[in-house]
């Protein structure tokens, strides 16, 4: 009994000793975390105080070669202010701050001007590069959420300052970073303000982040106004933003607008760029084909950015396509390849027939030949078969026919 007492005593000791040590290692490895959580709060609070100090560097540097340059338009001309814009159904209404010579105020948000709003800064690009850089790397990151964390809330905190430099390089981060699972909720109307800038960088990736979401009536009207007024640069990449939010239908009020920019006069390649991919009415597509008529660039941009992605095309744009195709324009001929309703394609096949017996160049006569192959009328069955057995083609050409001819089984 007593040697059973003296081994359950033992035992308990042993069990004791083994228990302290546990507890004494988990405190260890507890105050290891601590340790480390601690070093790394320091390494990224130590971080931000170095990115605010070169940030800081650079823009005294700035200000004191504008100064070195006398009155500048930004700094001296215009008036340091910013618009507020209405607030989106279910959006907390947000004041703007607005710098004077007397201080900082609130302002209330203010309904959209027709007046472009000066940069509150000047714009160092290559600063807001690196520091896009950098903060799109850290919110890429999957296994530092606490980099990541801090990253995104500088981002945001950059949007409500009135530094065009910071606002450049977060809107580029946003941008770039558009399919990272963030936390958005709130982002549009920090973004929002941001379309008022006359910087055009900020201001079209302002309207960059709005137009992948649908825009209020609002904003539309905004987006419309300020494509009226802007100039050459910025007008036609305007017109993308209002195409991107619009998914490509410019129809109705957008219409009109597009009537007007190609009535302009001038060199309207700006314009046509920002149709890339449209589909436009009737009206607006005759206005385009004699902008494109009138000067040769301007036909080869309507070809490349808006005549081969029409959907559906009329006759009178077939005869267009086909009268270049005719004067040996690669473009023309592959716009052809969608769009051509199955009413027209017995007529629009016969035409390229015609160009095809015009022509010995192997490489252009296999382009007619997969064209007319795309077309599926069967009055081109028998000329597809004949390339495709004829001694006198070419391998390339008779490669060309049989996999026009795969493509009708």
């Amino acid at each position: 009994m007593t040697s059973l007492g003296s081994r359950i005593s033992a035992a308990c000791a042993a069990a004791a000793v083994l228990v302290a040590a546990l507890a004494w290692r988990l405190a260890a490895e507890q105050g290891a975390e601590r340790e480390l959580a601690l070093l790394r709060e320091q390494r990224l609070r130590s971080e931000l105080r170095e990115r605010d100090a070169a940030m800081q560097r650079l823009r005294e540097q700035v200000h004191e070669l504008r100064g070195r340059e006398g009155p500048s338009e930004t700094q001296d001309a215009a008036p340091k202010w910013t618009h507020g814009t209405p607030a989106r159904s279910g959006d907390a209404p947000t004041a703007v701050r607005v710098a004077s010579d007397a201080g900082r105020v609130d302002a209330p948000p203010r309904q959209p001007s027709t007046h472009a709003v000066p940069a509150i800064t000047p714009v160092d690009v290559s600063a807001a590069t690196r520091q896009a850089d950098t903060w799109i790397k850290a919110l890429r990151l999957t296994g530092d959420d606490a980099r990541r964390d801090v990253a995104y809330a500088e981002v945001r905190a950059a949007l409500a300052r009135e530094d065009a430099t910071l606002a450049l390089a977060a809107l580029r981060a946003l941008v770039a970073t558009r399919g990272v699972a963030l936390d958005r909720r709130g982002l549009r109307g920090a973004v929002r303000p941001h379309v008022h800038t006359s910087t055009g960088g900020v201001r079209l990736l302002a309207w960059q982040i709005l137009a992948a979401d649908e825009l209020d009536g609002s904003e539309y009207q905004l987006l419309r106004m300020q494509i009226r007024d802007a100039t050459s640069g910025d007008r036609g990449e305007l017109l993308l933003r209002l195409n991107w939010a619009r998914r490509g239908d410019l129809s109705g009020e957008e219409a009109t607008l597009v009537a007007e920019l190609l009535r302009s006069g001038g060199d309207r390649s700006d314009v046509i760029r920002g149709l890339q991919g449209a589909q436009i009415d009737e009206p607006s597509l005759r206005l385009l084909l004699d902008v494109a008529r009138a000067r040769e660039e301007h036909c080869r941009l309507a070809e490349e950015f808006v005549l081969k992605d029409a959907r559906t095309k009329p006759k009178f744009l077939l005869d267009f396509l086909l009268d270049r195709v005719e004067a040996g324009d690669p473009l023309a001929l592959e716009a052809l390849h969608l769009g051509v309703p199955e009413s027209d394609a017995s007529d629009v096949a016969r035409r390229l027939r015609v160009v095809y017996s015009a022509r010995t160049d192997v490489s252009e006569r296999a382009a007619l030949v997969d064209a007319i192959g795309r077309l599926g009328d069967r009055e081109s069955l028998s000329f597809l078969q004949a390339v495709a057995t004829g001694a006198d083609s070419s391998p390339h050409l008779r490669a060309v026919a049989v996999q026009a001819l795969r493509r009708r089984k």
